[in-house]
């Protein structure tokens, strides 16, 4: 089981990991990035990424 870290509705700021796959050329291409989000006026925005 993943010990996860959630936030809560106070934080503002956040990071979220993620892959997106995708095929290119018949091949298979694999986009991993974490992502850095804070929150400007009650919305998420997105900072940068890894």
């Amino acid at each position: 089981m993943l010990d996860i870290d959630k936030g809560t509705k106070t934080d503002n700021t956040g990071m979220v990991e993620f892959k997106a796959y995708y095929m290119e050329d018949s091949s298979i291409i694999i986009l991993h990035e974490t992502s850095n989000f804070c929150k400007e006026n009650g919305h998420w925005v997105y900072v940068d990424g890894n």
